[in-house]
């Protein structure tokens, strides 16, 4: 995951981490269809979402503007009691999670449950009215595209005022960083439009001491931009950004993953690294971009038991090539397959 190895201090590597992930290293090495420890979840706790962004394959296959089948406040904090046992950390993303009204409540849980590491990615429209959830939060990432406020507007299809909203939200959430005690990141997604956008939102960051994400588009289905192959422009931008971190920027991704991204090289999947989970509580098998349905976490009460189903209906796990290059896998898959230079040059 893209906080999983930068994490803001040593006390959130847990020995559960530790122990999943060594297991792991061994594991891909003796099996060409391992069954993996999960290192983080991924539960989308809705897909509802109050912007449009124009390069979200959510929007793009119109479930962000429908009632999804989403699990109750009680459901969700049981769901989340069954991830626990598997897994010391979580990542809440959406949609847009501060969409649930109950989303504080449910974050207070995960640190009572003793999750190491909570993050949650939130477009920050509406956290002025939810700036509790910063006391629950280990890694606030923020999905923020573009500096200019007419311009976000445009790309989010939001309104100026909701633009300008975020931006003071952005610069509300940078001040409160060490009075909350979180890590602030900002994830900006490239597209073949974008990259002069995504230099200045580089900029901003640096200048204010966040942290740097740049993640290709991946468009419905996951498939990664084809605009993006071989763009000159796109290739220089990905070289600015590893300057930038070998300069010491705080720029998120280790350098394997920016040359993976670079030209969309092929790489060794393993999406049982970071099971994603659905609003209603299934577990996505192999992966979320494919999305078929191993089981229901809630029915089965054990990810075990959801995986097994998994694998009896959909087999092993898939090899894509360069399909996607989504970082929540590519990161993971990196570390576990090459840990020595994954991590001597993170």
């Amino acid at each position: 995951m893209r906080q999983l190895f930068s994490p803001k201090s040593l006390r959130e590597v847990s020995p559960t981490l530790v122990r999943n992930f060594l297991t792991d290293v061994i594991r891909v090495r003796v099996s060409e269809n391992p069954i993996l420890e999960p290192l983080v979840f991924t539960y989308y706790i809705t897909l509802r979402c109050n912007f449009g962004c124009v390069f979200c394959g959510f929007v793009q296959s119109g479930v962000t503007k429908k009632r999804s089948d989403e699990l109750s406040t009680e459901d969700s904090i049981k769901l989340l009691q069954v991830i626990r046992q598997f897994s010391s950390h979580i990542y809440i993303s959406g949609g847009e999670p501060l969409i649930r009204k109950d989303l504080g409540e449910i974050l207070a849980e995960c640190k009572r449950m003793g999750f190491h590491s909570v993050s949650v990615n939130t477009n920050l429209g509406t956290i002025h009215k939810q700036m509790e959830i910063l006391d629950h939060v280990d890694n606030l990432v923020v999905s923020f595209h573009r500096l200019d406020d007419k311009e976000r507007a445009r790309v989010c299809q939001i309104s100026e005022k909701m633009a300008r909203q975020v931006k003071e939200n952005l610069e509300a959430c940078i001040r409160l960083q060490r009075e909350k005690d979180f890590v602030l990141t900002v994830n900006c997604v490239i597209t073949p439009e974008s990259i002069d956008s995504v230099r200045e939102v580089m900029d901003f960051c640096f200048k204010n001491d966040i942290r740097f994400e740049a993640v290709p588009a991946c468009l419905e289905g996951g498939w990664s931009d084809k605009a993006l192959m071989g763009n000159e422009a796109y290739q220089a931008l990905v070289r600015d950004i590893i300057d930038a971190k070998k300069k010491g920027y705080p720029v998120i991704g280790s350098f394997l993953y920016l040359d993976r991204i670079l030209y969309f090289k092929d790489f060794d999947c393993y999406p049982g690294l970071v099971p994603y989970i659905s609003p209603n509580g299934d577990l996505l098998y192999p992966c979320q971009p494919i999305g078929t349905v191993a089981a229901n976490l809630l029915e089965c009460g054990s990810y075990e038991e959801a995986l097994r189903q998994g694998i009896r209906k959909h087999g092993g796990r898939p090899r894509c090539g360069n399909r996607c290059h989504k970082v929540g896998y590519i990161e993971p898959s990196l570390a576990v397959t090459h840990p020595i230079p994954f991590f001597r040059n993170l």
